[in-house]
């Protein structure tokens, strides 16, 4: 080390025989005890006296002499569930539910790429595109495939007053909430549970996204390697495969995306479930990224806003002031 302006000369370092900071303080004095303690040279110093066993540490530094950093994958969270139907009526022989999915043995090993995409019927909608992701919390519609629904389906659609979070914790708020029945089936045998999806603004390569939540509804094995899923049900095992036609997840390449058609009309966005009728209009000038940011800040204000007239109590008469113009 050498001396630099402005070092405070009466901090000196043994370590470093230099001035500028204590030798208690010397960063670089810790680091070779800790070598040492690690390669076993100080043993002697330690009490009780060389350990029989060998304690795993923390590296710091990975094979590329490159700081190792944490990381986190923020997949889709969603708010709190409500009671679903079970299609599956409990009898007295329920010995069904606890029989045990078997992946038949593929010659050299299954080593699949493809995502796992099956078919299914959604109430009475049939699609081929159904994303199984073990990463989900919320089970989700995709905008496209909610515009294809009938008028009165859609008309069943509930607000919700909490948003889904996603990658990188971006907050999107859903259009609403939406229950069907889904139906899951090889072709011999089949099973329907009720699933509550989150209907989100945006499109997809695929229709609908069925998280965990409903995979363990369905007592639902994935196996990525087979790009297949299993099931229990009261005729035997369930094994849905993905569809040959699914692109392997290496075979997707980005493609530019095309320009959204410009909003019309205003939109009548519902702030308080527990007030419907006082929306809020949200201008058709308005871009989507801006739309989402004021979602989020009015939904993480909502407590400012006066819902009713026992909530605007309190104001100083220097702030609002209201006169009636009448004669005596």
């Amino acid at each position: 080390m050498r001396n630099k302006r402005g070092q405070d000369p009466n901090l000196l370092c043994e370590f470093h025989k230099d001035t500028g900071h204590l030798t208690d303080d010397c960063f670089s004095l810790k680091q070779e005890i800790e070598r040492a303690l690690r390669d076993g040279k100080l043993t002697h110093l330690v009490k009780g006296g060389k350990r029989d066993y060998c304690q795993i540490q923390r590296r710091e530094e990975g094979p590329d002499n490159k700081k190792l950093r944490k990381l986190e994958t923020h997949m889709v969270q969603g708010g709190p569930r409500r009671p679903r139907k079970n299609y599956n009526k409990r009898t007295q022989d329920d010995s069904w539910r606890e029989r045990q999915v078997i992946f038949p043995v593929v010659r050299g090993g299954p080593r699949e790429k493809r995502p796992i995409v099956i078919p299914g019927v959604i109430g009475h909608y049939q699609t081929d595109y159904i994303f199984i992701d073990p990463g989900s919390t919320a089970d989700i519609i995709y905008e496209q495939c909610f515009n294809q629904f009938d008028q009165e389906d859609k008309a069943r659609l509930e607000p919700v007053d909490y948003p889904l979070t996603g990658l990188c914790n971006e907050a999107i708020f859903p259009l609403g909430q939406i229950s069907f029945p889904v139906l899951l089936s090889d072709g011999r045998n089949s099973r329907t549970e009720e699933v509550t999806f989150m209907v989100l603004p945006a499109h997809s390569r695929h229709d609908i996204l069925l998280g965990r939540d409903s995979q363990g509804d369905f007592s639902m094995i994935c196996s990525a390697p087979h790009s297949a899923v299993g099931f229990p049900t009261e005729t035997g095992i369930t094994l849905i495969y993905a569809s040959k036609e699914v692109l392997a997840t290496d075979e997707v390449r980005p493609t530019k995306a095309s320009k959204p058609a410009p909003r019309t009309e205003s939109e009548k966005w519902v702030l308080n479930s527990a007030y419907p009728e006082q929306t809020v209009t949200l201008g058709p000038a308005m871009s989507d990224l801006t739309r989402a940011a004021l979602k989020k800040l009015l939904h993480e204000n909502m407590d400012v806003f006066a819902w009713t007239p026992a909530d605007m109590v309190g104001v100083p008469r220097h702030i609002a002031e209201h006169r009636l113009n009448v004669s005596d």
